[in-house]
């Protein structure tokens, strides 16, 4: 071992050493968790030997959760791993490194595709994750860790349908060697999508999968309830459940405080702070306004002090009060705040951010009784982030049918048509709220000629 790479390893061994002591953990427990055998990480730790490639990988999947910037920077060096701004302008080079092993070159890439995703250069690390998952090998479980990122993109992209074909991609491919960190965020992401799509028995069914797989290996980590908290609390605001809504509140707010245990002891605050905000939603459907208000302001508090992703999470808050400020008539400040997360999601290129912004957008004009203009913004909302399912969505065809019925009433029904025609030149050139679709990736053209089609199917 060289002088110049000693203090490096040194480094990384003493943040795997505060990690254990930060988070009350074994050796032997951390071990398991990366897919590691313990004597790896102890010889390691006792400076006996280096960690490998695909086990600095491992391990750094396990601890970057809640390692500083700096700390995950100096680990990725200090191992020996490629550092990431180069990863991906060299990847060429390490394809043809004839002294590096498939697995090495696999990791590498999964890196490079990691700096890509961070930066939302999704194009990029979507190619880089999928010439991983090749070099990999279809006996890898590194290879469907690589699909599960893939999977996410396509979620970030607002591509739900390809999410799924992702999932279940990897999980036809690789259900046979995946290892419990990867098959948990296979679970995670197929509860993703079921949830976002409305499917919310499907969406339960793999979110209690991946908990019970957490009890199994002994992981809390993935005994996280977050999404249970979700499902229990849409049932309850939908009324379409066999329980009573009151229970299913309760159950909600008693799976975000199981989460938030568990955020604690893994130090997660941005996750906390998630906890906070969705607890928050929780009281303000039951009538306990005040303390709402107080975690909605602890939540933002959290996301201001610099916690990572803080200034994409607060969005979510924006978009709460706004909803709240529309509730009571407050439609001026309603507007702001709904049109300043507008923008923030449109710079996130977050489609389903986009959608919940010009819902209230969209509600605010017909509340008003400006039933074209909330048509308009209605139908770009569907042509953002087109999921029928989705209780929003669901939601807003109700509207739409009402909206058209009211325009035919008062205004004729060749005015209708006339109004639709206008609004479908718009999206075809993606002006108004429109000019939105060029915010995301995911080509809408099909989407739109469907959902246009269907505007038309309610004419009488």
């Amino acid at each position: 071992m060289s002088e110049l790479n000693q203090p490096l390893e040194e480094q990384a061994r003493q943040i795997i050493r505060d990690w254990l002591t930060a988070h009350t953990r074994s050796l032997r427990n951390l071990a398991r968790e990366a897919g590691l055998q313990p004597s790896v990480l102890s010889r390691f730790l006792k400076g006996e030997t280096t960690l490998e490639a695909g086990s600095a990988v491992k391990l750094y999947s396990v601890l970057q959760h809640t390692l500083s910037a700096i700390e995950r920077k100096t680990f990725i060096v200090a191992t020996g791993l490629l550092p990431l701004a180069l990863a991906f302008s060299n990847d060429t080079m390490l394809m043809t490194d004839k002294h590096a092993s498939p697995y090495e070159i696999g990791s590498r890439l999964m890196l490079a595709g990691l700096t890509q995703y961070d930066h939302k250069v999704y194009a990029e690390a979507i190619a880089l994750f999928r010439t991983a998952e090749e070099i990999f090998g279809a006996g890898s479980s590194q290879a469907a860790l690589a699909g599960c990122m893939i999977a996410q993109i396509f979620i970030n992209l607002g591509d739900l349908h390809q999410a799924q074909t992702e999932a279940e991609r990897v999980q036809q491919t690789y259900g046979a060697v995946m290892d419990p960190n990867t098959k948990a965020e296979l679970y995670r992401i197929h509860t993703w999508v079921a949830y976002y799509q409305g499917n919310y028995g499907p969406a339960a069914q793999w979110d209690r999968a991946r908990i019970k797989l957490g009890e199994e290996a002994g992981i809390e980590r993935f005994q996280h309830p977050h999404f249970l908290g979700r499902i229990y609390y849409d049932l309850g605001c939908l009324g379409q459940s066999a329980l009573p809504n009151a229970q299913l509140f309760q159950r909600a707010v008693d799976c975000f405080a199981q989460a938030n245990q568990i955020d604690q002891r893994w130090g997660n605050e941005t996750n906390q702070a998630f906890e906070h905000f969705r607890t928050a939603q929780v009281l303000h459907k039951q009538g306990d306004w005040q303390a709402a208000r107080s975690l909605r302001a602890k939540a933002r508090q959290i996301f201001n002090n610099g916690s990572f992703g803080g200034s994409i999470a607060l969005l979510n808050i924006e978009v709460e009060e706004a909803k709240i400020l529309l509730e009571n008539d407050e439609f001026k400040r309603a507007k702001r705040k709904a049109e300043m997360a507008l923008h923030g999601w449109a710079q996130a290129k977050y489609a389903k951010g986009i959608g919940d912004s010009l819902t209230i957008l969209g509600e605010l004009e017909y509340t008003q009784g400006n039933e074209a203009r909330a048509l308009e913004i209605f139908t770009a909302k569907l042509c953002i982030y087109p999921y029928d399912n989705h209780p929003s969505n669901r939601q807003i065809w109700e509207d739409i049918y009402y909206l058209e019925q009211e325009i035919i009433r008062r205004e004729g029904r060749k005015f209708y048509q006339q109004l639709i025609q206008r609004i479908y030149r718009l999206a075809q050139h993606r002006q108004g709220y429109f000019t939105y679709l060029n915010r995301i990736i995911t080509d809408r053209s099909l989407e739109i000629e469907r959902i246009f089609g269907q505007l038309q199917s309610f004419l009488p």
